[in-house]
């Protein structure tokens, strides 16, 4: 894992300084339908920082990987792949990666995710707030909140039972289902 988790090319931890995620990271976000209120604060920062981390997946998978990720919902499932081997280097390795390292991938790779939502169904980045913890993640244009960071940092380091493909699925389906924003 740890040559992996030097590959990211080097403008992947730019801009987003202001954008990264906070210090201590929620571990178990709430549920994406979760009726528990939050406030969120669309971010233009962060946006722009998602879009940088998302070219780094972009590039990191062609590289480490030989994968191509084209934007398309249907590219999820190579990011599922591409998480399921760093998830089998991180749990293979004798020396774990520390949670810093872990968080490079989970923004280049949940930006990704985020960014195929935002394009193929709307939604704004920006600030969560819950619980006294902010963190990065989007608004869908139907209220739906979600925190893909944060979701990818756990399939490295949990596995297949943070399955991304799935985690997509239930997202486009949760959001199909909710009712419009009232703002």
């Amino acid at each position: 894992m740890l040559t992996l988790l030097t590959t990211l090319p080097a403008h992947a931890a730019p801009a987003a300084r202001s954008a990264s995620a906070p210090a201590s990271q929620p571990t178990n976000p709430p549920a994406p339908q979760s009726s528990k209120p939050s406030t969120f604060d669309a971010n233009p920062e962060v946006q722009q920082a998602a879009t940088v981390y998302a070219q780094s997946a972009v590039e990191h998978a062609k590289k480490a990987f030989d994968m191509t990720l084209d934007g398309s919902e249907a590219s999820i499932a190579q990011v599922e792949v591409a998480l399921g081997k760093l998830h089998d280097s991180y749990a293979q390795a004798a020396q774990k990666p520390t949670d810093d390292q872990v968080m490079t991938f989970a923004k280049a790779y949940g930006s990704y995710i985020g960014e195929v939502f935002r394009r193929s169904h709307g939604a704004d980045w920006g600030l969560l707030s819950w619980d006294g913890k902010v963190f990065p993640g989007l608004r869908a244009k139907t209220g739906l909140e979600f925190w893909p960071w944060l979701r990818a940092f756990n399939r490295i380091e949990h596995g297949g039972e943070d399955n991304i493909s799935d985690y997509y699925a239930s997202l486009t389906k949760t959001d199909a289902s909710a009712p419009a924003a009232a703002h």
